[in-house]
C-alpha cells in the first residue's frame, strides 16, 4: 500500500512545491508506521505521543510521523515540557541504568543516535532528543545560542532526574555540551565529538577555511531558508556525501528522516540559527576561560578523516581552562562518526564513561 492511500498529502509541508512532493511522498513510504506508545520515567510524567490510528485511515496532522520512526519496541518516544519547549525524547534500555543523554548536530535528529543507542541499551540508559526547533521537538526555539540551548538541556535534566550523567554532543550539539559544562559543570562526564567550539582555538584557523564556506553561508538572515526550503535532502546529501568516508554508511532511510525533520521553515531557521549565534558563542565561551577550570572529565572524540590536527583542539581546550580531557579517534569514519562506525563510537564511549554490561 502506497503512503498516498493513508495520508492526506495536504498535510505534507505547505512550502513543498508540487514537483517535490510526489519524491517526498515516497521517501516517506518505506518509513512510516504507527503503534501505541508508553514510556517509564522517574519526575515528571512526559506527554505520549498518540500513534493509535487504524492502517488505512486518514491521520490529522497532529499524527504524521516522521519518516524512520516506525515501530521499535526497543525505543519508547515522549514527549516533555520544558520552559516553553516540548522536547521530543527517544530512550532505551533500563531505567535504572546510568543515563546517556545524546545531542545531535545538524543536518540531524535524534535518528543520527539510533544505531549507538542500539548497542548502548545493554549498558545505560540512553537518552536522545530532537533539538529545540528540530523534528518533533516544538514551542520555543530559543534564539540559537549555545547557553540558551545548554539551559534547556539542563533543565531536561532535572526535569528527568538523570543523575550520574553522561552528556554526548556530534557538531552542534557538541557546542553545547561544552556550553553546559561551562556554565553548569553538574554532569559527571562529557563526550565532545567532531566539532570546533566557538572562541577555543583553532575556531580562528577553522572561520579561515574556505571549505567551511557554509559557515558563513548560514549565518546570512533568511537567505539560507529562502535558498534550502523544498530542496533539504538535496542539500543535506552534499555534506553527507563529501564529509564521510563511505556515503553509503548513512542510508537513505535516515537522509529522508533528517530531510523530513527540517521540513518547515522554522525547523531550518531554528538550524541555521545555531551558526548565527557564532559570535555570541564565542564571547561567552572567551568569558568562561577567564572563569574557573572545568575538572568534568572531559572525552574528545572524532573519525579518523576529520579535518584538522586533534592535537590543536586538545590544546585548544585545555588553554580554555579544560583540566581533564582526553581524546579518542573512530577508524573508518569521517565527520558523521556515530553512523559511519557506530561500533567503535559506543565502545569508546562506553570505555570512557565505566560502563560493565547489565541485564535490561
Amino acid at each position: 500500500m502506497a503512503v498516498s492511500e493513508f495520508i492526506d498529502e495536504s498535510l505534507l509541508p505547505q512550502v513543498v512545491e508540487s514537483d517535490q512532493r510526489q519524491d517526498l511522498v515516497a521517501g516517506l513510504e518505506p518509513c512510516l508506521g504507527f503503534s501505541g506508545s508508553t514510556n517509564r520515567r522517574r519526575g515528571r510524567a512526559p506527554r505520549r505521543f498518540g500513534f493509535g490510528a487504524e492502517r488505512g485511515s486518514v491521520l490529522s496532522g497532529a499524527d504524521v510521523r516522521l519518516p524512520c520512526m516506525i515501530d521499535n519496541p526497543m525505543f519508547q518516544h515522549s514527549q516533555v515540557e520544558v520552559d516553553g519547549s516540548s522536547l521530543h525524547v527517544v530512550e532505551a534500555g533500563s531505567p535504572d541504568g546510568a543515563p546517556v543523554l545524546f545531542l545531535h548536530g545538524w543536518p540531524q535528529s535524534w535518528r543520527t543516535w539510533q544505531q549507538v543507542m542500539s548497542l548502548a541499551s545493554g549498558q545505560a540508559r540512553v537518552l536522545a532528543i530532537d533539538l529545540p526547533g528540530i523534528g518533533r521537538s516544538t514551542g520555543n526555539a530559543t534564539d540559537g545560542s549555545k547557553s540558551r540551548l545548554a539551559a534547556v538541556v539542563h533543565r531536561l535534566v532535572a526535569v528527568l532526574g538523570l543523575e550520574d550523567l553522561t552528556l554526548v554532543g556530534h557538531d552542534a550539539g557538541g557546542m553545547v555540551v561544552y556550553s553546559y559544562l561551562r556554565r553548569f559543570g553538574d554532569v559527571e562526564r562529557a563526550v565532545i565529538m567532531d566539532t570546533v567550539i566557538p572562541g577555543v582555538d583553532p575556531w580562528g584557523e577553522v572561520l579561515c577555511n574556505p571549505y567551511i564556506w557554509h559557515f558563513a553561508f548560514h549565518s546570512i538572515p533568511g537567505l539560507p531558508e529562502r535558498l534550502v526550503q523544498g530542496r533539504q535532502r538535496e542539500y543535506f546529501d552534499y555534506f553527507v556525501d563529501v564529509l564521510t568516508m563511505d556515503s553509503s554508511k548513512i542510508t537513505s532511510e535516515a537522509r529522508n528522516a533528517y530531510a523530513a525533520a527540517y521540513a518547515e521553515e522554522s525547523a531550518l531557521t531554528a538550524g541555521f540559527n545555531w551558526y548565527r549565534t557564532f559570535a555570541q558563542d564565542a564571547a561567552a565561551n572567551l568569558a568562561a576561560s577567564d572563569g574557573p577550570a572545568a575538572t568534568t572529565p572531559v572525552l574528545y572524540l572524532r573519525g579518523e578523516r576529520e579535518g584538522g590536527r586533534i592535537a590543536d583542539y586538545l590544546e585548544g581546550f585545555r588553554t580554555a581552562g579544560l583540566r581533564n580531557v582526553g581524546d579518542g579517534l573512530v577508524s573508518g569514519a569521517g565527520h558523521f562518526t556515530q553512523e559511519e562506525n557506530p561500533d567503535e563510537t559506543w565502545r569508546l564511549i562506553a570505555h570512557f564513561a565505566g560502563f560493565k554490561r547489565i541485564r535490561n
